[in-house]
């Protein structure tokens, strides 16, 4: 009896086998990183980023932001270290200079990708100069969102009124 048992519980095991679905090696295989979440996370962010930097006068953040107003629309060149990596698809770098002066450089979502190891690193960067005006209510939609993307708290009542952003739309630049 024990010989029907076993070959009953083989049988068993044989037909309950049968009707699971196998895995091929594509499903059960970890989903690859495309290639913009490699790029945010690159290990060593040294190199050249986007358009090749023009060879014209390094500006203070300062002063591009003084005379920003007079050069809207104008490409301008600046240096410092970067302070602040968008941690989401790496579309902006914050760059401050000797001088504590710090400026946005956005770039289109995709085209560059800085990644998050840019922190602290020099960067020469090649940008236009862009102003961006925000009545009340998108000044609050636009820092819930800066909150948001670090998973930080954000309290609407911190917005007082509207904003004017000065930054630079990103054409190139160097990371050191």
């Amino acid at each position: 009896m024990t010989r029907k048992l076993f070959i009953m519980m083989l049988l068993a095991a044989f037909i309950l086998a049968c009707g699971e679905t196998q895995q091929t090696a594509e499903e059960s295989a970890p989903e690859a990183p495309s290639q913009e979440e490699l790029a945010l996370n690159k290990e060593n962010p040294v190199g050249k980023y986007g358009a090749t930097l023009a060879d014209e006068a390094i500006l203070s953040i300062s002063d591009v932001l003084a005379n920003a107003p007079n050069n809207v629309g104008e490409s301008v060149l600046v240096k410092g270290t970067v302070t602040d990596v968008c941690p989401k698809r790496g579309c902006w770098i914050e760059v401050s200079d000797a001088s504590g002066d710090q400026i946005r450089v956005k770039v289109n979502d995709g085209e560059i990708v800085f990644p998050i190891s840019a922190k602290d690193h020099p960067v020469t960067v090649q940008g236009t100069v862009d102003k961006v005006e925000l009545d009340h209510k998108q000044a609050i939609n636009w820092m819930a969102h800066l909150a948001e993307e670090k998973g930080e708290a954000f309290d609407s009542s911190s917005v007082t009124g509207p904003m004017t952003i000065w930054r630079l739309k990103g054409q190139g630049a160097e990371i050191f």
